[in-house]
């Protein structure tokens, strides 16, 4: 038990519990076994937020697009964007979709394809169904 833990932190007194599984020494184990994890399919979609005011419609996005089985990742510690983009580059996205105010303002997602470096508008309205049947043609023409 931990009775008296939250109060000797500086918290109200509270009862609680608690439990160890030693997942390290289960991880380390199943290592020296040969264990083969299976890795994660890699990000189709990072979602970049270049204000922060805009986090939470970003993730609302982000579950919408998990929701349809879309692998979709974004910084849940909503750092820099030169950190989300480091972050989207070491996940292996294919495209990133940026969200500032700028593509607020238009209803737009900035779309760019993290192979070719291409960028382009995507609306927002069409931007999951976009995804999901892969249709990623430049809206503008």
């Amino acid at each position: 038990r931990y009775d008296g833990l939250a109060e000797e932190l500086g918290g109200e007194p509270l009862p609680g519990i608690g439990f160890a599984m030693g997942i390290e020494r289960i991880l380390l184990h199943a290592e020296k076994e040969g264990v083969n994890w299976p890795r994660l399919p890699k990000p189709l979609v990072f979602i970049a937020v270049v204000e922060k005011n805009l986090w939470h419609k970003a993730f609302s996005f982000l579950c919408l697009l998990r929701k349809r089985g879309i692998a979709a990742e974004m910084d849940l510690a909503q750092r820099s964007l030169k950190s989300q983009l480091k972050l989207a580059h070491r996940l292996g996205a294919k495209f990133t979709l940026f969200l500032g105010p700028e593509e607020e303002e238009k209803g737009v997602f900035k779309m760019r394809d993290m192979g070719s470096g291409k960028e382009w508008d995507i609306s927002q309205d069409k931007a999951e169904e976009m995804l999901i049947s892969g249709g990623f043609q430049n809206e503008g023409g």
